[in-house]
């Protein structure tokens, strides 16, 4: 498996963006604690194409404070400005409307950021997505996340992509990657520097290779990926040939050194993240099973999503899954940026350039917002236009599956309106993909 090493930071940006009068309800009044006057200031998302006075004028704005759950509210003017009086604090905030669009039809508006800091002098900066009101039915999807996986080093985790249109897709090229940066983070200097340039910041991909249409997805069929595409129910030991640095070995793999409860068999995947040259996951290769193309950055130097849900997962599709494609995405969407690195003993900072890999935010077809409780989620490092909520797990290796709602329609399908608080549940155990899982 070719594999090109890039040590990659990440491009996110916050958008500075027009919002001006404003009223409010749900006073929170605090004897205690001083308030302040905050600007608010509003515009298009930098993947939404139009936002007009008309869908602006008399947006709510809501702020709920992360203190005691209390609510204030103001409303925008026509120009997507306004103003509020709100006790210093931190907030999160919050926009989601159906309005008009210039058509005429029902149009949902959104936006929402966590842990907001509001002092005298600050301003919000809104930047508002539009989608459809209801399902949207547009290209691949995911239809389950087993990022939560029970097993140590992560063998059990998976993913299932699905087709949810009426057409056959074509999977060569779809691309998948996780954020770089962790929902429990604070905004780095990066972070808020590039946010407004419409780009995510991930640790590398994996893509289902092919020249383009090698892989067809009928309607209403899916595509499972597995970390490790072996029976995770075997109780004894299993003999695998298996590589490290380029040196077949033949090792001997105990698959009951990590018992479990809700083991599953995945070895009708269609497709399995092998991971070779990471020594400490004792990755197993199933031949049966073929293989991602994968791309990794520096730092990690494989491709994970974390237990507790704080590197968000997301896809893109490249026009095909060949080598070549792959190499000049990477070339295109590399840059270098500054950051400060500041010494924990001495206090002093230093700036360094860092190499960056970002996707753009049009170009993301589906991503899913996860988290734990304890954390829940500090930074958005997915724009809301790709996901406005949330998943959130009870803790590490809890073997909770994130799975779509599903819908009744021509035929049984899942519900998509870029919103996974909404859209998806927690399921336990897992589901199992043996083989001939598609006959059964």
């Amino acid at each position: 498996m070719n594999k090109n090493i890039f040590k990659i930071a990440a491009l996110l940006g916050l958008s500075a963006l027009t919002f001006g009068t404003v009223a409010c309800d749900d006073d929170n009044d605090s004897k205690e604690t001083p308030k302040v006057s905050v600007a608010v200031k509003a515009g298009a998302a930098a993947d939404t194409i139009e936002i007009s006075k008309e869908m602006l004028k008399g947006l709510q704005v809501v702020f709920t404070d992360t203190r005691n759950m209390d609510t204030l509210r103001t409303q925008l003017t026509e120009l997507g400005d306004g103003s509020i009086d709100i006790p210093v604090g931190v907030y999160n905030v919050f926009v989601e409307q159906v309005v008009k669009n210039s058509a005429g039809k029902d149009t949902l508006v959104y936006f929402r950021d966590e842990n907001v800091s509001l002092k005298e002098g600050s301003t919000v900066n809104i930047k508002l997505a539009m989608g459809p009101s209801g399902s949207s039915y547009s290209n691949f999807i995911f239809s389950e996340v087993f990022f939560n996986g029970e097993r140590m080093m992560h063998p059990d985790q998976y993913f299932v992509v699905y087709n949810p249109t009426d057409e056959i897709l074509y999977a060569d090229g779809l691309a998948f990657a996780t954020t770089k940066h962790l929902t429990w983070q604070d905004k780095a200097m990066w972070y808020d520097e590039y946010y407004n340039a419409g780009k995510v910041p991930v640790n590398g991909l994996a893509v289902i290779p092919g020249s383009g249409k090698d892989h067809p997805v009928k309607p209403g069929d899916k595509l499972v990926i597995a970390f490790t595409a072996i029976d995770h129910t075997a109780s004894n030991w299993m003999t695998v040939d298996t590589t490290f640095n380029d040196k077949k070995e033949v090792v001997k793999i105990d698959t009951t050194f990590y018992p479990y409860d809700h083991a599953v068999d995945l070895t009708g995947a269609d497709f399995e993240i092998y991971q070779p040259n990471v020594k400490s996951l004792n990755d197993v290769d199933n031949p049966d099973v073929p293989n991602l193309v994968e791309v990794y950055n520096g730092e990690s130097n494989y491709f994970s999503m974390h237990p507790r849900g704080y590197r968000n997962i997301l896809m893109v599709k490249l026009e095909n899954g060949e080598q070549s494609t792959i190499d000049s995405y990477f070339k295109k969407n590399s840059s270098v940026a500054k950051e400060k690195s500041t010494n924990s003993q001495t206090k002093e900072v230093t700036v360094v350039d860092v190499q960056i890999f970002s996707v753009d935010t049009k170009d993301i077809l589906d991503g899913v917002a996860t988290s734990d409780i304890p954390s829940d989620i500090v930074t958005r490092v997915l724009p809301t236009s790709v996901d406005r909520g949330k998943v959130l797990v009870k803790g590490c290796h809890s073997s909770l599956l994130a799975i779509r709602h599903k819908v009744s329609g021509s035929r049984e399908n899942y519900v998509d309106t870029n919103d996974s608080s909404n859209d998806f549940y927690l399921q336990t155990p897992q589901n199992a993909y043996p083989k001939g899982w598609r006959n059964n």
